[in-house]
Parts: C-alpha cells; structure tokens; sequence
C-alpha cells in the first residue's frame, strides 16, 4: 500500500504538507458572493421542489427558476477555471521564454500571463511559486523573491519555494575588471 501511496502521490512519501487549494482561490469577492448564494439557492428550490413533488402540484412551474442558481454557480466555476488555466500557462510560457530567451513574443505572452493571474486575489502557494518561477524567466528577481516570501509564509515548508528562495538569495559573482594600470607601471 505504501508503494501504491508512494506512485501516485509522491509528495505525501515524504512528507510534504499538502494543502487542497480553496475552490474561492482567484475568485473576486462578488464571484464568491455570487457561488454561495446560487448554492442556498438551488438548494432550497431542490426542497421545494420536493415538496411539489409530494403534494403532486405542476414542477413546470418551478423549473425556470432553476436557471437562476445555474448561472450564479457557473459564472464562478468558469472564471475559477480561466483563473487556474491561467496559473498552469505560467509554467508553460517561462519554460519556453527559458528555452528561448531572446523571443520577443515570449516574453510579452508571458507577460501578460503574470498581469491576468495577478489581476486575481489567490492565497494558493502553488500560484504565488509559479508567479516567482515567471519572474524570474522575465528577469525580475526582486518580484520572484517577494512571491516567494509570499508563498511561504502560506505555506513555510514548501520544498520548491525554499530551494527557489535560496538559489536566488545567493550573491551572483560579478568578476571586476583588472585594475588599469596607470603609465608610470607600465614603464617599470
């Protein structure tokens, strides 16, 4: 069994403190507003719905209303998976900004990719790691360092953010030109 544990969830074998990411995560606080009161919504049409039902009355009556709570949960859900589809590209573009550095169009799609996920409130580390490893590729290590801060103090052992944080907290090694010597050295 702990083989089986160990394949697919290789994290958990060591030990890493895993945390499901909120199904709130990048949504604006009308967006989750708008989630919970679609919920009770619906559920109490499911109720009433019940109880037409029972006392045999026509449920045509009641399911246009239906519609209502659909389109208050959907619009959330659809902006929760634009917000998440957007967090993945992060990756995918630093990668390939990476792999070609000198790509305009690169660096400008990735660009653009860090503005709309920031654009969103997230407490997720996951976002705020990917948010680093983006600015870093874009040369913006002081932004990486800060959402690395960010992501751990959500989450303070996050193996990822803590390598990350200190491969880029170490001095980078700037060799200074040799001295110029003046003419009177030259001469000697």
């Amino acid at each position: 069994m702990k083989t089986v544990q160990c394949l697919m969830f290789p994290l958990l074998a060591v030990g890493a403190d895993i945390r499901r990411p909120s199904v709130f995560d990048g949504l604006y606080s009308y967006e989750k507003v708008m989630l919970v009161c679609g919920v009770v919504l619906f559920a109490i049409l499911v109720v009433l719905l019940v109880i037409f039902a029972v006392q045999k009355r026509k449920l045509t009556q009641l399911m246009a209303f239906f519609l209502l709570p659909i389109i208050m949960i959907g619009f959330p859900a659809v902006q929760k998976i634009a917000f998440d589809k957007e967090s993945v590209k992060l990756d995918l573009r630093a990668d390939n900004l990476r792999q070609n550095p000198s790509n305009p169009m690169a660096q400008k799609a990735l660009a653009e990719t860090v503005e709309k996920v920031v654009s969103r409130p997230s407490k997720n580390p996951t976002v705020f790691l990917r948010l680093a490893r983006a600015n870093e590729a874009l040369g913006r290590r002081e932004q990486a360092v800060a959402d690395l801060d960010t992501a751990l103090q959500i989450q303070p052992n996050l193996p990822d953010a803590v390598q990350m944080r200190s491969k880029l907290q170490k001095p980078t090694r700037v060799t200074p030109p040799p001295p110029d010597r003046s003419p009177i050295e030259r001469n000697r």
